[in-house]
């Protein structure tokens, strides 16, 4: 259920050997390693404040888009033209800016569909936000290129139609979408801070991509053309550069808890206890963190479908009490429990996963030096260690 942007951000931790030596030089000489294929880096965000103008335009819907009366906008705030989003008071609000593009699309019955300058290597990211709670769920980057459209961003917005947005290069351009034998124009944005390119949004009909979890994905219809203010072509786009944004979105909307929270006795800085626990669906499961926001940490089959060892990523959780941070790390195996250790480790512990106990998550509060792990079975015996490298 991953997107090409999902699999991206995850590639080196995803291509890179897990270590499942008995000691640590035999892990270093290890010539043959598995692979994890259900590997899915969590992921952070940071960006620079955004500002940007513009109407948002709806395409008429061919015969197998939204009907015509589907709903362009059920957001609280029904905007006719983008304007700016107030830093929420939400501490859990995971973007660090002061503003946000409001496109007046709407996602669902509550969320509305927001942009944000992220940084030169990715880009624009899209984001549903709720008003009501501000609350903003985070979707895919639309990648920035020299000149051409970059990622174009996709989801279904759960009234009939479908919302694309992205970035194309050239200052003052205009985006035209052509789905289903019918053309509109999309609203379209400078991108802050990175002069020759143009964010752009719609919400439109005609054919939605799959997923790359369906067997026979349905290909999209949309081709994105732009022009320069005085009329000339200077890019097009097909369906090759379109991506489902919405996965991830899709997925925590049909998640529950599965199995026992993991108490780790680790204060945060703002006095709670960190928690971790797993939640998901019947194929996949997320470990998660509670953190402000909570993280998803990493993502893996359910049940897991590894023969054993210990992940080759460790993720490392901000906000301990003391200004440190909590390495946090997955063993499947034998082994009853696991020992996080290095230079700086104050507090570390470990706790098989209620729903499958072959399955051991282990953690280490430390002042983010690098850190190792070792299982030990029940007669206290080293049976698989790592140095996460």
């Amino acid at each position: 259920m991953f997107t090409t942007e999902d699999l991206r951000r995850a590639l080196a931790e995803a291509a890179a050997p897990r270590t499942t030596g008995l000691t640590f030089a035999d892990v270093k000489k290890a010539t043959v390693r598995r692979r994890y294929r259900t590997f899915l880096a969590g992921i952070a965000v940071a960006l620079a404040p955004v500002l940007a103008a513009g109407g948002a335009v709806a395409l008429a819907p061919a015969a197998t888009g939204p009907s015509p009366d589907a709903k362009s906008t059920v957001s609280p705030r029904v905007l006719t033209s983008a304007r700016y989003s107030a830093f929420p008071a939400d501490p859990s609000f995971p973007v660090r800016t002061n503003t946000l593009v409001a496109t007046g699309l709407a996602f669902g019955d509550h969320e509305e569909l927001v942009l944000w300058y992220d940084d030169p290597i990715n880009g624009v990211r899209g984001g549903l936000y709720d008003e009501r709670t501000a609350r903003l769920r985070t979707l895919a980057w639309a990648g920035i290129r020299g000149e051409g459209f970059g990622t174009i961003g996709e989801l279904d917005d759960r009234n009939g139609g479908i919302l694309d947005y992205g970035v194309v290069g050239g200052d003052d351009t205009r985006v035209t979408v052509k789905a289903g034998g019918r053309t509109a124009e999309a609203t379209t944005a400078p991108v802050p801070g990175v002069p020759g390119h143009t964010m752009f949004w719609i919400r439109r009909g005609g054919v939605l991509a799959g997923t790359t979890a369906e067997p026979n994905p349905a290909t999209p219809d949309a081709v994105f053309t732009a022009y320069s203010s005085g009329g000339r072509k200077l890019a097009e786009s097909n369906s090759s550069g379109i991506q489902r944004a919405d996965t991830i979105v899709n997925r925590d909307d049909v998640s529950r808890r599965i199995g026992d929270p993991i108490d780790t006795g680790v204060m945060m800085a703002d006095g709670s206890q960190l928690q971790l626990w797993f939640d998901g669906d019947d194929h996949t499961a997320l470990l998660r963190a509670s953190t402000a926001p909570d993280r998803i940490l990493t993502t893996l089959s359910r049940p897991p479908s590894d023969p054993g060892g210990f992940y080759h990523a460790v993720f490392t959780v901000d906000g301990a009490a003391g200004g440190r941070k909590v390495k946090v790390c997955i063993y499947i195996g034998d082994g009853v429990r696991v020992q996080m250790g290095g230079e700086g480790v104050e507090q570390r512990g470990s706790r098989a996963w209620s729903a499958y106990p072959r399955l051991k998550v282990a953690w280490a509060k430390t002042t983010d030096a690098a850190v190792s792990a070792v299982a030990f079975d029940a007669a206290d015996t080293m049976v698989a260690a790592t140095d996460f490298r």
